[in-house]
C-alpha cells in the first residue's frame, strides 16, 4: 500500500514541477514576444525618421547636417537584437536542460522501480 502511495505522491510531485516549469517557460516566452515587439517598433521607428531625415537633410543648409544620431541608434538598436538573440539561445537551453534533468530523473524511477526498491 505505501509503495503504491509512494508512487502516486511521485507523480504528482513530478506533475506539479511540469506545470510550474511550463509556465515559467510561457512566462518566458510572452516576455521575449514583448520585447520582440518593443524593438521591432524601435526599428520601425528609427528606420522613418532616417527617411525622413533624408527629405530633410537635402532642404538644410551644409552646416546643420548631422548624421550621427541615426547611426547610434541603429548601432543600439543592433546591440538590442543581438542582446534579445542571445536571451532566446539561454531560453531554449534551460529548456533542453528541464528537459534532460525530468528524462534522468525518469530514467533512474523506471531503474529502481523496476528492481523492487521502492
Amino acid at each position: 500500500m505505501t509503495e503504491k502511495r509512494n508512487m502516486v505522491n511521485f507523480h504528482q510531485l513530478l506533475k506539479l514541477l511540469l506545470l510550474l516549469r511550463a509556465s515559467q517557460r510561457s512566462e518566458k516566452l510572452a516576455e521575449a514576444t514583448r520585447k520582440y515587439g518593443n524593438l521591432k517598433s524601435e526599428l520601425i521607428e528609427a528606420q522613418e525618421n532616417e527617411y525622413r531625415g533624408k527629405e530633410r537633410f537635402l532642404q538644410r543648409p551644409k552646416i546643420l547636417r548631422k548624421r550621427d544620431v541615426p547611426a547610434r541608434k541603429i548601432q543600439e538598436l543592433k546591440l538590442a537584437f543581438s542582446e534579445f538573440y542571445l536571451s532566446l539561445i539561454l531560453l531554449q537551453n534551460y529548456q533542453n536542460l528541464n528537459f534532460t534533468g525530468f528524462r534522468k530523473i525518469l530514467k533512474k524511477h523506471d531503474k529502481v522501480s523496476v528492481l523492487g526498491i521502492i
